[in-house]
């Protein structure tokens, strides 16, 4: 149901043009289309430049895992995923988002670890975590905000959130499956309010 999806985002009509296209002027567009579009060009650019740099479908196969961008994978290269179990490797979800700020988590960490003088003053770890958020945030964009990098990041967000900057000022005992179980539970919730209309699709 095309109408369906159009409604929840924010199409108000489709056409197809049958005469030269001309410039028009258009109303400001708000704050949020502009960082939306901003991402897509950076989204775009980045994908093509990973194809310059790997030609065929390696080179696809990286555009979709970095990107999000899954277009250019061929048929035949699908079904050789989907034949060897590794189909959702493509669909960036936990396993991307954990890389990608386990990575900035622990190259920060490791950084300031050097710092000896600054590391026993400063709070390292909060601080790490909020670098590794901040990286969350930026690849769930440039990946293309799909419904599975929606729900991988606000796990991530908690788990960064509760586990790493203020697991100590609970007063109750808590532990990473308590941890895990809250994500899960905050990441549906989001996900239905937010993105209610792509689980019907799901």
């Amino acid at each position: 149901d095309f109408a369906f999806d159009s409604y929840f985002d924010r199409i108000g009509a489709t056409g197809v043009s049958i005469s030269d296209i001309e410039a028009a002027e258009v109303p400001t567009a708000s704050l949020d289309w502009r960082v939306r579009f901003w991402f897509e060009k950076k989204r775009l650019a980045i994908a093509e430049r990973v194809r310059q740099g790997i030609p065929g479908q390696a080179g696809e196969m990286s555009a979709a895992l970095i990107a999000g961008m899954t277009g250019g994978i061929s048929s035949q290269t699908s079904e050789n995923m989907r034949a060897s179990g590794l189909a959702h490797v493509t669909s960036i979800s936990g396993l991307h988002m954990a890389l990608v700020a386990g990575a900035v988590l622990g190259s920060i960490r490791f950084l300031l670890a050097g710092f000896s003088g600054f590391a026993s003053r400063r709070p390292t770890k909060k601080i790490a975590a909020v670098f590794a958020l901040v990286a969350a945030l930026a690849y769930y964009f440039l990946s293309g905000g799909g419904v599975a990098t929606f729900r991988s990041f606000i796990m991530m967000a908690v788990m960064l959130a509760v586990g790493y900057a203020f697991m100590h000022k609970v007063r109750v005992p808590v532990t990473w499956r308590w941890v895990l179980g809250y994500a899960a539970a905050i990441a549906g919730l989001s996900e239905l309010i937010y993105k209610s209309s792509k689980l019907i699709d799901e």
